[in-house]
């Protein structure tokens, strides 16, 4: 019997599994996006084939009718002059190679305020610094000497102990590396002379003015000024917000972050002043790490002094001096008496490293990967290096270098390039300076032609889709294409175009190799509801990119939103927070919300047969399109969909069902608005509360017209929205149906809509009865509001608006 029962259930398992597997198959197939075939004409390999299927009314536009009409033109600008951002350059170099700083001063020297290069004649914590052969190599011997020791602390303060030893076993390992160096006394003593070229321009900078940005480099370094400028103007706006960036960024395993310091190291205005700032902790009560804090964080550090740097601090000590002690008190020409603990066994890169992440020089970067309270150095266009590459694979690590790629070479590509010749320096600065920037210029006559990705039938997408072809098909000053090489905007649907995978990912990395060498907008929109932190527009790809013309747009961005029960109300919740650690590679996070489809406004023209909307009967008092709990509109399927939740939120991973547990866990708020206005309100006024239409998940991107017709009767519309999240399109459909809207609390009400002005916002079911009795009494006041948030509606969220919107909104970057 039991052999039988377990045969007859694992039958059932496997019709389960293959159900399950036919599901994904049959969905990744409905997200496949335009397929990207090898092309011998494409410089890269890769050509992006034709639209699978498109309406001719979409692709053809009025301003193609002539087919020799250019969609922008193409005009040369200079880059030989930076406006309204002051940079100053720190350069780290040496007596034996003159020639590498003079090729720096005459080429990036040309764009900054100030060029500065330090080198063995600037050296002030050790003095004419001479370390011979010999005593080399006893300095990197004892730097090895018991390189497992870890200091009795706590888990959580041991780590950049760690650290510390896990790159002290590494420093100046006389056998691998500083044995072959034709001169590894030098090399020590440069390891001091970049914190005393920065003392020396940070001294300067406190008898003149601060700049926007310093950039420290390596003498043979080279950085495409022009292109770091635009990107420090486009992605990080205010020079006064502490920001710590590194050309190319070092992480360890255990996620502790040096810069790669030859790359480049950019710190803002922001982050100078707190190297500035005198340091008193005698009045500082509370020790513990801060954000917000500089003083209580850097008190809290000095007190755990896990580097032991507090028996060199001294009161109202700013961190440059307390640096400068750190670097400076252990020489080494006095290395026979080091100990252990007393000693300068740190490369240059760490220093920063340390003092610069654990002292808050930076900004933290809000990692979900990496979340250290430490994480303070962000890097130019996400580019990283694996200080250990063996767990990564070749790929990962193609995906993650970006600059750090550039050693010894520096293509026309590149941003910052380390190990460097003079005449390399020379060749790229007078490539940089002279090579005319495009920028493209839109004629007013003609349209912006728009690149949609993935290309779909319009007729089978989602409610975005239908923005997007019918926004651009309607617009008339933007025109859909299917020439991605030549469109300058592209328009990417991220869940359509299934960037949450690794495979569709890459189809769009092919995509944008093949047309890499146009600059051009790139606009990823997240159209779905989810409250998610993060957002997927794969990584590989923007890297490819000009980081500075990629945008972000995102539909419901709010977190913590839920249903209270104590309150019987639901809480709004706060704006979502979207970790700067990925600003910048494309900026910030925009909203958008929901817009007014056409069909909709057609729809309720054919209903209203020419009569105007405004002199229209309206028999019902209130609708709110949800049914009462427990009433028999409500889907048959709903207590079979409960019983499948209970079963499988315990026996299969979440993401299969996410989309069951969704309705029911979130429409709380919905079945109490529908329960109150059915009990309190039904008996004295005419109210609709149920579904009108096929509920059915494909009918949310269709205007059915039993609900247009609804909405046309209705007095008063009513908007609940989902638990857990905004942006819901019945707002907007209601309010071109010429109904007075009552909504629940919003953070992301639309800009233009004004409470009690063009909507009624409720607060609790109370509150939500007593305003719809008191503008049931008050008509005038119900159909001024109600006129006021069609006008708004009707004219500035139609979906030509909506799509419009988006791409001017980030235009300047581009067009001029």
């Amino acid at each position: 019997m039991q052999r039988s029962h377990w045969r007859k259930h694992k039958r059932q398992f496997t019709v389960i599994g293959l159900l399950l597997a036919l599901i994904t198959v049959a969905l990744q197939f409905l997200n496949a996006p335009c397929i990207v075939k090898p092309s011998a004409s494409s410089a890269d390999g890769f050509a992006i084939s034709e639209a699978l299927f498109l309406h001719d009314k979409l692709a053809r536009h009025p301003a193609f009718a002539d087919s020799s009409t250019p969609i922008y033109r193409i005009e040369n600008t200079s880059w030989s002059s930076v406006p309204n951002l002051t940079i100053d350059i720190l350069s780290i170099g040496s007596l034996s190679r003159p020639d590498l700083l003079q090729a720096q001063r005459e080429t990036m020297g040309r764009y900054v305020r100030s060029f500065t290069g330090v080198t063995e004649a600037d050296d002030h914590s050790e003095p004419q610094c001479s370390i011979s052969r010999h005593d080399a190599k006893a300095i990197a011997e004892h730097c090895q000497f018991n390189r497992h020791h870890v200091p009795k602390l706590s888990p959580k303060d041991r780590e950049p102990f760690s650290e510390l030893y896990f790159w002290r076993r590494m420093y100046a390992d006389w056998n691998t590396f500083l044995s072959k160096r034709d001169n590894p006394g030098g090399w020590l003593c440069a390891q001091k002379r970049a914190n005393d070229g920065l003392q020396i321009v940070l001294q300067q900078m406190m008898q003149t003015t601060l700049p926007d940005y310093l950039l420290l480099v390596d003498d043979d370094t080279f950085v495409d000024m022009p292109q770091l400028t635009h990107y420090l103007q486009t992605i990080h706006l205010n020079s006064s917000e502490p920001l710590v960036m590194a050309g190319c960024l070092m992480r360890s395993l255990t996620s502790f972050t040096i810069p790669f310091g030859g790359f480049g190291t950019v710190l803002s205005k922001g982050s100078l002043m707190r190297l500035l700032t005198p340091i008193s902790c005698a009045n500082v009560s509370s020790l513990a790490p801060s954000d917000d804090d500089f003083i209580q964080n850097a008190c809290y550090r000095l007190e755990q002094n896990p580097y032991g740097e507090r028996q060199y601090f001294e009161e109202r000590m700013a961190l440059k001096d307390l640096m400068h002690a750190y670097v400076s008190t252990h020489r080494f020409a006095d290395h026979a008496s080091w100990t252990e603990e007393s000693s300068f066994c740190v490369h240059s890169d760490w220093v920063w490293g340390y003092f610069f992440n654990y002292y808050n020089v930076g900004n933290a970067m809000d990692d979900p990967k990496y979340p250290q309270a430490h994480n303070r150095f962000t890097s130019y266009r996400l580019s990283e290096t694996h200080s250990v590459k063996g767990p990564l694979n070749v790929q990962h690590r193609l995906g993650v270098e970006g600059e750090c790629r550039y050693k010894t070479s520096c293509p026309p590509n590149a941003h910052f390039c380390h190990y460097v010749t003079a005449e390399q320096i020379r060749q790229e600065g007078q490539r940089v300076f002279d090579e005319p920037k495009w920028v493209a210029q839109v004629s007013q006559q003609q349209p912006i032609a728009v690149y949609v990705y993935p290309c779909w039938d319009m007729a089978s997408g989602d409610g975005l889709t239908h923005f997007l072809y019918e926004g651009i098909q309607a617009s008339s000053q933007l025109v859909l294409t299917q020439d991605h090489f030549a469109a300058p905007v592209w328009i990417v649907d991220v869940r359509r175009a299934g960037l949450t995978s690794g495979s569709y990912c890459h189809r769009f990395v092919n995509l944008v190799k093949s047309a890499r060498d146009r600059k051009r907008i790139v606009i990823f929109v997240y159209w779905d509801d989810e409250p998610i932190d993060h957002f997927y527009d794969c990584y590989r790809a923007t890297r490819l990119l000009d980081s500075t013309t990629i945008f972000r747009y995102k539909k419901s961005m709010v977190q913590g939103r839920q249903w209270n029960e104590t309150m019987q109300f639901v809480d709004p919740g706060s704006a979502m927070k979207y970790g700067n650690w990925r600003e910048h590679s494309g900026g910030p996070v925009r909203h958008i919300g929901g817009g007014v489809r056409s069909e909709t406004v057609a729809g309720l023209k054919s209903i209203l047969q020419g009569a105007s909307i405004w002199e229209v009967e309206r028999p019902v008092d209130v609708s709110h399109f949800w049914p009462v709990p427990g009433d028999s509109g409500r889907s048959k399927m709903f207590p079979l969909k409960q019983s499948l939740i209970r079963v499988t939120r315990q026996r299969l991973p979440r993401i299969f069902f996410s989309f069951w547990t969704s309705h029911v866990r979130n429409d709380r708020l919905r079945d109490a608005v529908s329960r109150v206005i059915h009990e309190k309100l039904s008996p004295t006024h005419e109210v609709f509360v149920g579904l009108a239409g096929h509920f059915q998940p494909a009918a949310r991107y269709s205007a059915q017209s039993d609900y247009l017709r609804k909405l046309a009767e209705s007095k008063i519309v009513v908007v609940s929205q989902k638990d857990n999240l905004e942006d819901q399109n019945s707002l907007m459909e209601a309010l071109v149906s010429g109904a007075m809207v009552m909504t629940d609390p919003m953070l992301t009400l639309p800009n233009e809509l004004e409470h009690n002005v063009s909507v009624v916002v409720y607060h609790s079911l109370d509150d939500l009865v007593t305003k719809v009795q008191y503008y049931l009494e008050h008509e005038d006041e119900r159909v001024a509001i109600a006129k006021t948030g069609y006008d708004i509606a009707m004219n500035q969220y139609r979906s030509w608006q909506l799509v419009e919107r988006m791409v001017f909104e980030v235009r300047d970057v581009l067009f001029k």
